[in-house]
């Protein structure tokens, strides 16, 4: 009997292989004797979970040690993100660095170093002090002091150099479990560039953007951890049913949806432009509707993402939109998040892109873009890029140090070294 069939949560990547999980060291260790590849939740947009042979570390998730006093937590790899959060806010204590779902695993988070909403310590290697992976099936404990190589390796690194067992990471003390979150509509980048030297103080910072407008107009959200807020409780998870989903995968990837879907977002923000959150809804915004992505499950979707410093943005923004409407090419969400590094400001540009008979043609198109400007992509939602460049391999540790586990396989890593 055939494996019901599994995919990413692009659904552009898809695997039959039976998931294996073990529930104790010894049977994770039998397993790590052959090739192998590691799997969290199934919620990453590449393709660094498919392989032959998945193991999952889903009953690996207690918390080892949760030290109020010096705000740290070291929990297993298998814990879901909201399981930890549930522990960490009863104490005011956060990770401020949360990537868009609670159903992500700690050891997914750090495998692909998953970008938050923060200017500063923006990425999840911020909040890592130490790590336990099972590579070359012996357990090594690493920190920026000791086995530091491996460390820089794993972190980002798509599971290349073992498996994560636990991790201990440092957390931001706030005043409670609400946020309030404000928006500014803007009518082209020109306003976005004068916004963002407005606003950048706050703890939060994200603009969305109307790719499918002339002048690039949008939304420039903003929030802070204020000290008067009184708790909130979450906002209820709806679905959608079933038969709106298969009517939903017909027009999904037709321009006009978009067209539409972008207008709707624009008024439910406009009527909502100041409001107090409960910090998942915030977060975890695109949870509240916990199977959208399966509107795109017919043909999947790929997510498109550059970094580059601020200062080269709005060029690249603009030279990109050319190309994509020159090609036919549309983005049914497209996401700006800014960050700091060595006091230099960065911009991850986020574009999701539905899959079409033109798919081929689009992953040329894209791919020549990024080498004609020597693009640094983001390979934790990468699906697409087949010749990685001089930067990719720099921001990249895991392909600089080349540490990898013997028996680690997947596609991802197949995708990049030879």
């Amino acid at each position: 009997m055939l494996n019901k069939k599994k995919y990413n949560y692009s659904f552009n990547y898809g695997f039959n292989s039976k998931i294996k999980y073990p529930n104790n060291l010894q049977k994770l260790f039998e397993l790590c004797k052959s090739n192998y590849n590691v799997i969290g939740s199934c919620y990453s947009y590449n393709d660094a979970s498919i392989g032959t042979n998945p193991i999952s570390l889903k009953n690996f998730k207690k918390i080892l040690n949760f030290n109020i006093k010096k705000k740290t937590i070291e929990a297993q790899s298998g814990i879901l993100l909201e399981e930890l959060l549930k522990v960490t806010l009863k104490k005011n204590l956060i990770i401020k660095s949360l990537p868009g779902s609670r159903y992500v695993t700690l050891g997914g988070m750090i495998a692909n170093n998953t970008q938050g909403k923060t200017l500063k310590k923006s990425f999840i290697k911020d909040y890592v002090i130490s790590l336990k992976i099972l590579h070359n099936r012996k357990i090594i404990e690493c920190s920026l002091i000791k086995n530091r190589k491996l460390f820089l390796s794993t972190i980002g690194g798509k599971g290349s150099t073992g498996i994560i067992i636990s991790a201990k990471l440092k957390l931001d003390k706030i005043f409670s479990n609400s946020i309030m979150l404000e928006k500014v509509f803007f009518n082209n980048l020109e306003e976005l560039n004068s916004l963002f030297k407005k606003l950048k103080k706050n703890d939060y910072l994200v603009a969305w953007i109307d790719n499918l407008s002339k002048n690039l107009n949008g939304i420039i959200f903003f929030a802070t951890h204020g000290k008067n807020l009184s708790p909130k409780k979450p906002r209820p998870i709806i679905k959608i049913p079933q038969i709106l989903i298969y009517f939903l995968n017909i027009i999904s990837f037709r321009k006009f949806f978009t067209f539409f879907f972008n207008k709707f977002f624009k008024f439910e923000n406009y009527l909502r432009k100041k409001i107090t959150y409960h910090i998942f809804d915030f977060f975890f915004i695109q949870d509240s509707i916990k199977n959208w992505n399966e509107i795109f499950r017919n043909k999947g979707f790929f997510q498109y993402q550059f970094s580059c410093k601020y200062s080269e943005l709005f060029f690249l923004v603009r030279k990109l939109q050319v190309v994509m409407n020159k090609n036919k090419i549309f983005s049914n969400f497209m996401i700006i998040k800014f960050y700091e590094e060595n006091k230099i400001i960065y911009n991850s540009v986020s574009y999701d892109i539905c899959k079409n008979s033109y798919f081929n043609n689009t992953c040329k198109i894209l791919n020549k873009f990024s080498n004609k400007y020597n693009l640094n992509i983001s390979l934790s939602k990468d699906s697409i890029i087949s010749n990685p460049s001089k930067k990719i391999i720099k921001s990249n540790d895991f392909l600089t140090y080349k540490i990898y586990d013997k028996n680690f396989k997947s596609k991802f890593l197949k995708r990049f070294v030879n």
